[in-house]
């Protein structure tokens, strides 16, 4: 979402964000999501996720449709925009490798790095891949710092915009 802010594509969010579905995320879905009423009950598939550890997997499924989602969605012709604009986007990730948050610069990144660093801070583990890249292991940036602001007034920041999900419970 970030990233359609940063080069003033404010429409597009909505339509890129709002009908993603499990299958755009997950491979094999980790759950089982049953509606009752306006209410969503959200179990685990414990076979599918048994299925995942069999095949050596140390999380519940693999995000990697999600991974083809975000590269649909933030095209190069986005990316090349934003920096043009030089607009600075910066992602936060957890590397639990070396056990501490790490800030990606779009200024510092090439297109398909940037897409690498944008899935990987979605990954929310145990449920998400885990990702490896450089040789770390990596995951959602929210384990070590659920929103980047003091990162953000250090890098210089004036104006903080921050997005809070919640859940329905």
């Amino acid at each position: 979402m970030v990233s359609y802010l940063a080069a003033g594509e404010l429409t597009q969010i909505k339509k890129a964000f709002t009908g993603v579905t499990q299958d755009a995320i997950f491979s094999n879905n980790p759950f089982i999501i049953n509606k009752k009423g306006k209410v969503n009950r959200i179990k685990i598939n414990h076979f599918n996720v048994l299925k995942n550890f069999l095949k050596g997997r140390k999380t519940f499924e693999e995000s990697k449709n999600l991974r083809r989602l975000i590269e649909q969605k933030v095209s190069k012709r986005l990316f090349d925009k934003i920096k043009k604009l030089n607009k600075e986007v910066v992602i936060s990730v957890s590397n639990f490798t070396v056990n501490k948050t790490e800030y990606k610069a779009l200024s510092e990144c090439n297109h398909a790095d940037f897409l690498d660093w944008i899935w990987i801070s979605c990954n929310f583990v145990p449920f998400m891949s885990l990702v490896i890249k450089n040789r770390y292991e990596y995951a959602d940036g929210g384990f070590g710092c659920i929103i980047a602001i003091e990162e953000a007034i250090r890098r210089g920041a004036t104006e903080i915009d921050a997005i809070m999900l919640n859940t329905e419970v």
